[in-house]
């Protein structure tokens, strides 16, 4: 790929497995009127190089994990972020990563942050205001 044509797409959907399973058993296979479809990393990337896409910025998909009213969903959450850091180590400079936080649940969020920037190493946050 020509650095010259490279972009970076700065909000990409993507459907970690822990996340799509989480989904597919609390709301239901169309959470919000849309079906839960079944995300892979190396077909992303071929539309990547397809469309001359350096790095896609990631997040989960819709409905957001703060909306999904299930005292399992920072369990859900936390393994979805590792799902997205596994992806920065085995595509470097990829994917970059954006981390769920289960906001309301303050106590709950703010441990993530510090877990997703300690240990994960990602980029940033996503959340539902």
């Amino acid at each position: 790929m020509n650095s010259t044509e490279s972009k970076i797409d700065i909000h990409v959907d993507y459907l970690p497995k822990a996340y799509r399973g989480g989904l597919l058993k609390n709301p239901g296979e169309n959470p919000d009127r849309f079906p839960t479809l079944d995300w892979n990393p190396e077909a992303h990337l071929g539309f990547m190089d397809a469309m001359h896409i350096a790095t896609s910025m990631i997040s989960d998909s819709s409905p957001h994990l703060s909306l999904v009213d299930n005292p399992c969903v920072g369990n859900i959450g936390r393994q979805a972020n590792e799902e997205a850091s596994n992806l920065a180590v085995k595509y470097p400079g990829r994917f970059g990563l954006l981390a769920s936080l289960t906001l309301p649940d303050e106590t709950g969020s703010i441990a993530e942050i510090d877990y997703a920037l300690d240990a994960l190493h990602l980029d940033g946050f996503t959340f539902v205001s």
